[in-house]
């Protein structure tokens, strides 16, 4: 990858850490200091969400904390695994069945086109890609990092993907 790619790269990186960040922490404040923990069950509890008064305080405490984590660049592949793990599992558990039951149908159009279920997915796509993809070289992960040496790899997966198959035997 070349430095300007590699630069390029991290610059979105910060800016989704930072959008996606930003989002979480009003959305965990909002949660839990502005509808609380009883108002957000209670919204959980219509969507049909189970158990919406173990999921309110747990998923809005991520949002809250895992907010600025994100937006400072700290501990974001954990963050954002947990994050898209919660936005997917909210998303399955209260639509999946009724996804899966319409089929390639007009209801599942008007269902996908839902504003909601349109935020979720974006939070998924967005978490999951930090979650791949890591903070970049503009975060408080980057800089804990020991330095090592330039090698072919900058993740393990890159090495696989860098490497060349071995050559099979000679055909006599």
């Amino acid at each position: 990858m070349s430095a300007v790619s590699s630069r390029r790269t991290d610059t979105a990186l910060l800016m989704l850490r930072l959008l996606l960040g930003a989002l979480l922490t009003l959305r965990g404040y909002q949660h839990l200091f502005v509808v609380g923990i009883e108002g957000t069950a209670a919204e959980w509890r219509g969507l049909g969400l189970p158990f919406p008064l173990l999921f309110a305080p747990l998923l809005s405490l991520l949002e809250l904390v895992g907010g600025p984590l994100l937006m400072l660049g700290l501990a974001v592949r954990p963050v954002a695994t947990m994050s898209t793990l919660a936005v997917l599992s909210v998303l399955v558990l209260t639509q999946g069945e009724k996804m899966l039951t319409q089929g390639l149908s007009r209801e599942l159009l008007d269902r996908l086109l839902n504003p909601i279920i349109q935020n979720w997915l974006l939070l998924i796509a967005g978490t999951l890609t930090l979650a791949l993809a890591g903070a970049g070289r503009f975060s408080i992960d980057a800089q804990r990092q020991p330095s090592r040496p330039a090698g072919p790899a900058d993740h393990p997966l890159d090495a696989v993907a860098e490497s060349r198959p071995v050559k099979g035997k000679k055909k006599r």
